[in-house]
């Protein structure tokens, strides 16, 4: 299956970096703010035009996502990284899944119940020290009964050396 017919690329985030379990919030919070204004303001001058605009599968729900993390550090791998599962309850995201990802970076989750009512995706978000590692998977999953891969997602760390 394709990511496009399964998972939607994120226009941005639409989260605003805050790791809701621990209440850290990424320091380009403003940056990627602007980035979303612009972006939403692309997608509404270009949306009459049908350009760039990606439909949503129908509403029933991923069953199981699985992604994977890496570095642009050569050599860094983060297995044993905690991992979290976020669903969109329509105003944020709320993290609803908590693991660690496997010796290849990646992980899986089996989706149940209601939250396959929800778009969902993947994040770390992890402080060791003074450093703070994040990244996001770069899709998240429609609602649907699909097996969906959503894709591998770069983690930046921000105060390491």
């Amino acid at each position: 299956m394709s990511h496009s017919a399964a998972a939607v690329i994120r226009q941005g985030s639409i989260e605003d970096g805050a790791d809701l379990s621990t209440g850290i919030s990424s320091p380009n919070r403003r940056t990627r703010g602007l980035k979303r204004l612009a972006t939403g303001l692309l997608l509404a001058i270009l949306a009459p035009l049908g350009v760039g605009m990606a439909t949503a599968a129908p509403a029933q729900a991923a069953s199981y996502v699985e992604g994977c993390f890496r570095s642009l550090t050569p050599g860094m791998g983060f297995a044993g990284t905690p991992v979290h599962l976020q669903y969109w309850n329509g105003s944020q995201w709320v993290i609803t899944w908590s693991g660690k990802l496997n010796r290849n970076s990646c992980t899986g989750v089996s989706i149940v119940g209601n939250l396959r009512n929800y778009y969902v995706q993947l994040i770390v978000s992890e402080r060791v020290g003074t450093a703070y590692f994040y990244g996001a998977t770069p899709y998240y999953a429609n609602p649907g009964n699909l097996r969906v891969n959503i894709g591998t997602g770069t983690v930046s760390c921000t105060g390491c050396r």
